[in-house]
């Protein structure tokens, strides 16, 4: 197989950045021997030229001329450029063609070669949010479509709404990269950029209505400077241990939302913080759908719980 720059380059980025089974293996494959060579591609799909066509072609050229010695890759690869008639295939079908993948690892390669095309032709429906424009898009009046994870998003209902003036308060912290639909104000994805206590940018749960789109928030954030994210922290496979905080100017509020990566909130520290501190007992754990409505007890361990109507009970034991 041979590549042209244009499916190598979208290749190498999701290998850097995404990096998964199948775009290891293609990238390992350029320049091997196939049935299909010159590989592009063209409208979100893939293109080829058959490698027998360009046998053909070189043996006729040959024998055109046979008191002459063609270079094979020069002179083909006049052939494949001029060549007007590529094969055009879906990513899965390509892929099948190759070898046998599992399903999910085509899914997960299918994503990001969806997400990476989208990206390379249009970035113009991203933007970045901040203050109480940032409640306005979670409101699920505010999606294109209620579906995905988008669409199940806990955060997502008008109750919500005095849970989220943390985000919409700490503007020097705080925005929102939100993704339109098509000819829409509408979004079918939205993610949180924090800026942390040690001054980078961190992209944080992505939700989409596609998770083909989650890549594309992915290199966007790159372009807006985030050095990690959510999605690289907590991937299962990520042998790393990561450690992040930041430190709102605001934090005392009768209510809080649901937090994704800050999910340990140390009020007598002023500061949220995605893991447990060891010598630090004194946290709420910001995973309750309902607000809450923390009451810093201290030098007392806090359990806290719910009833059924997202009323907040502490449970206090001294610390011994």
């Amino acid at each position: 197989m041979n590549y042209k720059d244009e499916f190598l380059i979208l290749l190498e980025d999701i290998n850097t950045h995404t990096p998964c089974v199948i775009s290891q293996f293609l990238i390992d494959a350029n320049n091997t021997k196939s049935d299909m060579t010159y590989i592009g591609i063209q409208d979100g799909m893939v293109t080829f030229i058959p490698f027998i066509k360009v046998e053909n072609f070189y043996k006729e050229l040959c024998a055109k001329f046979p008191n002459q010695n063609f270079n094979f890759d020069d002179y083909t690869r006049t052939f494949c450029i001029d060549y007007k008639n590529p094969v055009k295939i879906k990513i899965g079908r390509f892929l099948n063609k190759l070898k046998t993948f599992t399903d999910s690892e085509v899914e997960n390669f299918t994503n990001n070669f969806k997400g990476y095309i989208k990206f390379k032709t249009d970035t113009s429906r991203f933007e970045l949010i901040s203050g109480e424009a940032i409640k306005s898009y979670y409101l699920e009046e505010s999606y294109q479509h209620k579906t995905g994870q988008l669409g199940k998003s806990c955060m997502r209902h008008i109750k919500c709404q005095t849970y989220l003036d943390v985000y919409a308060d700490n503007t020097e912290i705080c925005q929102l990269l939100i993704l339109k639909g098509y000819n829409t104000d509408k979004i079918i994805g939205r993610a949180i950029i924090w800026t942390l206590d040690n001054g980078d940018k961190y992209l944080d749960r992505v939700y989409c209505t596609l998770d083909s789109d989650m890549p594309l928030f992915e290199a966007y954030a790159r372009l807006l400077g985030c050095k990690t994210s959510y999605n690289v922290i907590y991937d299962p496979d990520n042998p790393t241990f990561n450690e992040f905080s930041i430190k709102p100017k605001k934090i005392d509020y009768p209510y809080y939302p649901y937090m994704d990566t800050f999910r340990y909130f140390y009020p007598n520290l002023g500061i949220f913080n995605s893991e447990i501190i060891i010598d630090n007992n004194d946290y709420h754990l910001m995973e309750n759908i309902n607000g809450i409505l923390p009451t810093m007890m201290s030098k007392v361990r806090m359990a806290t719980s719910f009833d059924l109507f997202g009323i907040r009970t502490t449970i206090n034991s001294i610390i011994p």
